[in-house]
């Protein structure tokens, strides 16, 4: 052990990147990913894993001079939903249940 190595600890008041991102002050596009996979995977993975999505958009600002970063908002996955596809695979999982799905068209307002 290392002399005084304890001393290096950083204890302030600022946060990590990845964290910072999670909680979604200025990072829409991150907080939101972020969210997504909180779903399904422990906190701690899902740090790492904006972590690394935030490394990456680092490496290629740095090396491409020419690059600029741009927000895609919280809403850029939500509006890419394709909703034929996404009806299809939840009627597919409805029959893997057990259940005989029967679908009419709602009525627009």
């Amino acid at each position: 052990m290392i002399p005084g190595a304890a001393a290096c600890v950083y204890s302030g008041p600022i946060r990590p990147i990845p964290q910072q991102a999670a909680s979604g002050r200025d990072w829409s596009a991150a907080l939101e990913r972020y969210r997504r996979l909180i779903k399904r995977m422990p906190k701690g993975k899902a740090l790492v894993a904006l972590a690394r999505s935030i490394l990456t958009i680092i490496w290629h600002l740095l090396s491409d001079p020419a690059a600029r970063y741009t927000d895609l908002g919280t809403d850029f996955y939500a509006s890419r939903v394709d909703t034929s596809r996404k009806t299809r695979s939840l009627i597919h999982q409805l029959d893997a249940l057990g259940h005989k799905v029967t679908l009419t068209p709602a009525e627009t307002a």
